[in-house]
């Protein structure tokens, strides 16, 4: 099993260089940690949770599945304040909440898996919803108001979705472009400062994409990363599968990639209720066990990959750009989100390996 303290730095070989080159280490600092008591209905499942908004709140989103439970608003110290919404299909009622997005005006939209987003303003009133012609996987919300939607649709991740205001589509993403329409898998979005669109298929290979605001393809990046074997029968395997999770830009213009590798011994992690030879099912009870955290850092000028980094405690969702976090559950069931930030050692990327 990878286990680290804290700094893990590996040698990255020929895979984005031919330079040999060591890769800066990566430090992984808690923050703190959400989840009260008062709010029982979102703890008692898994949850998001929201970048910090401007006016010092972060919202908990609970996940499908379960219990069925309201966005959940936390104070920065961790402090429950309240719910969002309601629960049903009128204004301001959420079906299924998925995650959050922060508008223009710092506005709240909270994207919901019956196929709509609901805006709240940034004292969290409730202003319209939106409805949408794709159940939401991943959002991006533009200056001016509109939004890039990636469709949940496995088979369907390409077009991405350009969609206005009123619900109407403007602009499809991606859909001329063969290679990647190939890959049939949800794309993560991430908006770079230049204002172009880089995407990233969750599951089945390790590729970037990056279109322009007009949805022409730039450039695209495949990589075949030890973590990331590929799985030619999945319906015939059991091994759980590797995926990236989310991706972000930082303040230098560096693109962070944030993966979930199996654990060489995640087996330990799993547990398998069988009803007869042929139907097996698999749980997994401990996601360290099974799952690793992969944090990868490129120079996307360069197309070289500058640090890189592997934990044990499996980490499968980013908050914000640099924090990352976990669900830890407690005696009796009750979940908390464990936020952390990546720390990078600037002053190392790039050092030439002896």
């Amino acid at each position: 099993m990878h286990r680290i303290a804290a700094i893990l730095v590996l040698a990255l070989g020929a895979a984005c260089n031919a330079e040999v080159r060591e890769v800066a280490p990566i430090r992984l600092d808690p923050i703190t940690t959400l989840g009260s008591d008062d709010d029982s209905a979102a703890t008692s499942t898994w949850s998001r949770v929201s970048p910090l908004h401007p006016q010092g709140y972060r919202i908990l989103v609970p996940q499908p599945g379960g219990t069925p439970a309201l966005p959940a608003v936390y104070g920065d110290d961790g402090s429950f304040i309240g719910v969002l919404g309601a629960s049903g299909d009128g204004p301001g009622e959420f079906r299924e909440p998925l995650f959050v997005r922060f508008g223009p005006g710092d506005s709240l939209y909270v994207f919901d898996g019956a196929q709509r987003v609901l805006v709240f303003s940034p004292d969290r009133a409730y202003a319209r919803t939106v409805m949408l012609p794709v159940t939401p996987w991943d959002a991006a919300i533009l200056a001016n108001g509109r939004m890039v939607v990636a469709s949940a649709t496995h088979d369907h991740g390409l077009p991405l979705l350009v969609i206005g205001p009123d619900g109407a589509v403007i602009q499809e993403i991606g859909a001329s472009d063969s290679a990647s329409m190939a890959t049939p898998s949800p794309r993560r979005i991430v908006l770079a400062p230049d204002g172009t669109i880089w995407t990233m298929p969750m599951t089945g290979s390790w590729r970037v994409e990056h279109w322009d605001p007009s949805g022409k393809l730039i450039t695209a990046h495949d990589r075949a990363p030890a973590w990331y074997p590929i799985i030619q029968d999945v319906a015939a395997s059991d091994t759980p599968r590797p995926s990236i999770q989310d991706a972000w830009f930082d303040a230098a213009g560096r693109l962070w990639v944030l993966g979930k590798a199996v654990d060489e011994q995640w087996k330990k992690g799993v547990e398998q209720d069988a009803a007869g030879a042929a139907d097996t099912t698999t749980t997994i009870d401990d996601p360290d066990k099974v799952h690793d955290t992969i944090i990868e850092v490129f120079d996307v000028a360069a197309w070289t990959m500058v640090a890189e980094a592997r934990f044990d405690p499996s980490y499968p969702f980013a908050v914000e750009p640099g924090v990352v976090m976990r669900v830890r559950v407690e005696n009796g069931g009750r979940r908390r989100a464990e936020l952390a930030r990546l720390v990078l050692d600037t002053s190392r990327i790039g050092a030439v390996a002896p």
